[in-house]
């Protein structure tokens, strides 16, 4: 693209000037960093808390199904609330959004660890969840024990 500034002219890149890459929202901004900073760590306290609960309980891990899925799903999500509550430092410095306002010091690899925990710990906290909700249909509609 040719552009005309000051009778001068010159070719920049197509993603220079790209108005959809013009994004600014909440999650861009600096009270969106702060806000998922803060729940990232009021969901990795949490987190850490119900998992020193189920250590400290009679039956602990080895004798309760119920407290193994518990223990996964917090795993899970302190793995994926780390990873968000990095927010924007992994980011890559030359990437092509320019409207973020959070410190960028990152590069692609960074970006990439951040993307894998950040879908690893989301999916097996999905898959946690279904298995706390077939839990729960095995004990309450069949019956079943705990152990």
């Amino acid at each position: 693209i040719v552009i005309e500034t000051e009778g001068q002219q010159r070719q920049v890149e197509q993603h220079e000037h790209d108005e959809r890459l013009d994004i600014t929202t909440l999650y861009t901004s600096w009270a969106g960093i702060i806000v998922t900073v803060i729940s990232s760590v009021i969901s990795i306290v949490a987190s850490a808390v119900v998992i020193g609960i189920i250590y400290r309980s009679a039956k602990g891990l080895k004798n309760s199904v119920y407290h193994r899925i518990l223990f996964g799903m917090s795993a899970a999500d302190i793995i994926q609330t780390l990873a968000l509550a990095f927010t924007t430092l992994p980011m890559p410095r030359d990437m092509i959004y320019t409207n973020f306002q959070g410190l960028i010091i990152g590069n692609n690899a960074s970006c990439l660890a951040q993307g894998f925990f950040v879908s690893f710990g989301a999916v097996t906290g999905l898959m946690y969840n279904a298995m706390l909700s077939l839990y729960y249909l095995f004990f309450i509609r069949y019956n079943m024990s705990n152990e």
